[in-house]
């Protein structure tokens, strides 16, 4: 009796290969469609339409038209970073947004730091200054006229502000729901499927 070897053909990686491109694909489409919206309606649609140095308990006017709608309007605020070890330090500010008296928006903005943020310097010798923005809701004036800004310290900051500024963009790209929660679906599922194939392709290249 002849032992004869095992003939069996070994599967097809090119199945798992095709899944695998794909995955990247759909990663890849995913990625660029969820964070390409969010940065262009963020950050580059619209026009600017006006920039204000805040100080704090100082409101600041500025005019709002129709024809500016969609607004984005967002909160920068600039801290020094302070030199040494130390627990998270904040400067956190309530900001109001109201239009004759009557609130629009209301809610915080501010900035922290943490000391591996530290053991950094400019060339010049100078602090680093560290700065975080706010945006507010997209904002839609119903007529033309006059709006108010005043930001208020929640806390005692723990961080020395150097800037406090209001921004202006108008006629921008609202964020739209549908596109940013399918574009992150389609990547968390490519990145899924890489995980999957990845794994098959390797224990099949192993038999």
């Amino acid at each position: 009796m002849h032992d004869f070897p095992d003939q069996r053909e070994r599967p097809s990686l090119i199945p798992i290969l095709l899944g695998l491109g794909f995955s990247i694909l759909l990663f890849l489409g995913g990625s660029a469609t969820g964070f390409g919206h969010l940065i262009y309606s963020l950050a580059i649609s619209g026009k600017p339409a006006g920039s204000y140095v805040l100080q704090v308990d100082e409101p600041v006017e500025f005019e709002l038209t129709e024809d500016m709608n969609p607004i984005y309007l967002s909160v920068s605020v600039s801290v020094e970073v302070p030199t040494g070890q130390f627990i998270t330090k904040r400067a956190t500010y309530e900001c109001q947004l109201s239009r004759e008296g009557e609130e629009v928006w209301s809610g915080q903005a501010g900035a922290s730091v943490d000391d591996e943020m530290s053991q950094t310097s400019q060339w010049d010798g100078k602090r680093p200054v560290h700065t975080s923005s706010r945006m507010l809701p997209v904002l839609n004036v119903p007529s033309d006229g006059s709006y108010q800004f005043v930001m208020s310290e929640f806390d005692e900051p723990d961080l020395k502000v150097t800037k406090l500024e209001l921004h202006v963009r108008r006629n921008v790209t609202p964020l739209e729901v549908p596109i940013l929660v399918g574009g992150f679906v389609c990547m968390f599922l490519g990145i899924l499927g890489i995980v999957l194939f990845g794994i098959k392709a390797a224990f099949q290249s192993t038999r």
